[in-house]
């Protein structure tokens, strides 16, 4: 009995430590996370001591070429390379549930680039972007940096810019560095698993630069397209060429001399055929900037000629370090001269090509007023023969984009000193052209156009006319924004925190061990370096219109720190908690041995008192 009595009390003992145990176990171990869907804007948010670690990621749709990506801040940023393990940590941990809609709309994402008189505070290569953080006093100023560096910024969106402008915020240009672009980058662009960028910066707020990406929202606007139903005699559109002609006006940037133009994707400008154009002999030369000039670049129009049958005449335009001049016969034969520049040529600041052609001489292309050797591409013909050209003297000439084909081979760069001559010019001729910066007024010159905000074109004579700015209806298709975004985004700071109009589908504590082991860098460094205990990551989620995209989204810490899909305790309660468990299963372990002394010594008793009887 007595026996029995100890065993059960072993098991009463040994049942009340279990509950403890199985408790722990149920609280640390979560269940499997199956959240796979790529979302195209991400971001993690640690903010401490007035100090914002902002960790960003985006996917992006289109040409990773055209790839660019703006972020303003209130205060000078830092920024470094932080890892895809961050997301994917934080998605694991809160429990996400599947989510079917993608974002598909990156956080100050745009699509071109140019340069100004904005400060530029720092230039730095992060993983495969390049990163330019600058500040601006003037609006006018900043517009004219994004243009020289093709950062395209829709002209209606200007009063977004302004207003961080007028606050003294910084802000963080980025794009892709040509020389790491490969299938594979561009494959993580489009799948949202680019290199994060992390950018730290000083704020009395936890906040997230939210309404740069409203600006997106203009794309639309500044496509209107209308589309000419007759033909009108100035703008020198046949009716075998009908165009599709944007209401709004080219943009300028600063140039070789004064102002230049900007001929983006689907940009051109458009001028008749002059009585003295002369298709047997010439000279063509401008001045371009922005221009990939490296291996693999795909073709980049300056000048095509199209007869009134539109059928093409002639083109200039390069593709990568090749400049190519075709010349087409009535009969639509081409034969193309070509040219290569030198391989370490960059594509920034401004450069002069020109090309020069009269019948039984070799045509002759330059670059930056030096002659480069030129031959057929065919290495069949020596000499441009009588025939080789179509003779007609009417129809159109297309700058910035081919004619015929709309949206294909777009300049995408600037454009200045365009000049167009009835003659062949010299070598000495072309030279001197480049060292003045501008073309010699010429007996030759046909008309020339410099762009000091205008699109004037001026004739040998004086008389000033004017060049037809068009952009294609197939030019301005090829970026859609949409109308709804999709927003994650990660808060851990001190407490909870709460932002109108998002849903909070994750809520709780974190330990300062917790946090930093979310990633790590190439260093095998953590991705923050926390100081605190403890802290409290809230998870935001919100499907948002573009047109909602007014402000910056400012976090507030919320009325209380109740979790959300998350442990009920928090975790230092939950420590406290295992420590009391454990305590009283040591206490039962005590427990246990003093019973198991006080049965043993109860039995030794009786055993004593029988000796004494039998001596009796």
């Amino acid at each position: 009995m007595k026996k029995l009595i100890k065993t059960a009390f072993f098991i009463l003992t040994a049942s009340l430590m279990l509950p403890s145990v199985a408790l722990a176990d149920g609280m640390i171990v979560p269940p499997p996370d199956y959240y796979m869907y790529e979302t195209a804007q991400k971001a993690a948010i640690f903010y401490e001591n007035g100090t914002e670690t902002l960790v960003l990621s985006t996917a992006f749709q289109g040409d990773a070429r055209d790839f660019a990506w703006l972020v303003p801040t209130p205060n000078k940023p830092e920024i470094s390379k932080s890892s895809d393990e961050l997301f994917t940590s934080l998605e694991e941990l809160t429990q996400i549930a599947n989510y079917s809609q993608r974002l598909d709309y990156p956080i100050g994402s745009i699509e071109d680039t140019k340069e100004s008189g904005v400060n530029v505070i720092e230039t730095k290569k992060v993983d495969y972007y390049e990163v330019t953080t600058l500040q601006a006093e003037d609006t006018d100023e900043l517009l004219e940096w994004f243009d020289d560096n093709d950062y395209y910024y829709p002209s209606l969106g200007e009063r977004i810019l302004e207003d961080y402008v007028n606050e003294g915020w910084y802000f963080v240009a980025m794009k892709i560095n040509a020389e790491e672009l490969s299938d594979q980058v561009g494959q993580e662009l489009k799948t949202g698993h680019a290199t994060p960028v992390k950018i730290v910066f000083k704020s009395d707020k936890i906040i997230y630069p939210l309404k740069i990406s409203g600006a997106m929202n203009y794309y639309n606007d500044d496509s209107q397209i209308i589309y000419r139903d007759e033909p009108t005699p100035e703008s020198g559109i046949t009716e075998d060429a009908q165009i599709a002609t944007n209401t709004t006006n080219p943009r300028y940037l600063t140039g070789k001399s004064g102002q230049a133009i900007r001929l983006g994707k689907g940009d051109q400008l458009i001028v008749p055929i002059m009585g003295n154009f002369n298709a047997s002999a010439g000279t063509m030369a401008l001045w371009v900037k922005g221009l990939d000039f490296s291996d693999g670049a795909t073709y980049q129009e300056f000048v095509n000629v199209v007869s009134s049958e539109s059928n093409d005449i002639m083109e200039f335009r390069s593709q990568g370090r090749k400049i190519e001049f075709a010349d087409y016969s009535e009969s639509g034969q081409a034969t193309i001269w070509q040219s290569f520049i030198d391989s370490d040529t960059t594509s920034t600041g401004w450069h002069q090509v020109a090309v020069t052609w009269a019948e039984n001489q070799k045509p002759q292309i330059y670059f930056d007023g030096q002659a480069l050797a030129t031959r057929d591409r065919n290495n069949i013909k020596e000499v441009l023969v009588a025939g080789d050209i179509n003779p007609t003297t009417s129809g159109t000439i297309y700058f910035g984009q081919r004619g015929i084909y709309l949206d294909e081979y777009p300049l995408g760069g600037g454009m200045d000193e365009l000049a167009i001559f009835n003659s062949a010019l010299t070598t000495e001729q072309i030279a001197a052209s480049y060292s003045l910066g501008s073309n010699e007024q010429l007996d030759s010159l046909l008309w020339s156009a410099s762009f000091e905000n205008n699109l004037n074109l001026t004739r040998r004579d004086g008389q000033i006319e004017l060049l037809v700015y068009n952009r294609t209806a197939s030019g301005w298709t090829t970026y859609e924004p949409p109308a709804t975004v999709t927003l994650t985004l990660y808060v851990i700071s001190g407490h909870k925190q709460s932002a109108p109009g998002y849903s909070t589908p994750y809520a709780g504590w974190l330990t300062k061990k917790q946090v930093e082991e979310l990633a790590f860098d190439d260093q095998t460094q953590p991705w923050v370096q926390a100081s605190q205990k403890k802290y409290y990551l809230t998870k935001f989620y919100r499907v948002m219109q573009t047109t909602e995209m007014k402000d910056d989204l400012i976090f507030r810490q919320a009325d209380d720190d109740t979790a959300v899909n998350a442990p009920e305790k928090s975790a230092d309660k939950t420590r406290a908690f295992e420590i009391v468990m454990l305590s009283g299963s040591f206490l039962s372990v005590v427990l246990l041995v003093l019973i198991f002394f006080f049965l043993n010594k109860k039995e030794t008793k009786p055993s004593n008192n029988k000796i004494k009887t039998n001596r009796q």
